[in-house]
């Protein structure tokens, strides 16, 4: 027996993802939601929030330490 080589036992499956534009998605659904008075799938403080983990995955990058988000 070969410590070093394990079995291995594995399964391929394809996924298919279908190509679209991530924007122009989320401004239909926003569109779809002001007309169909629902909420959108992302909200406005999704949105700010996404953009505070970019700023400050940004300002560790270049600083080269934790930054955290209030």
């Amino acid at each position: 027996m070969n410590l070093y080589q394990t079995p291995i036992q594995y399964n391929i499956n394809h996924v298919a993802l279908e190509k679209k534009e991530p924007l122009r998605n989320e401004i239909l659904d926003f569109v779809h939601a002001i007309s169909q008075h629902k909420s959108p799938l992302v909200s406005g403080h999704d949105g700010v929030m996404a953009l505070k983990i970019a700023e400050a995955a940004t300002q560790s990058y270049k600083k080269g330490q934790e930054i955290k988000i209030k």
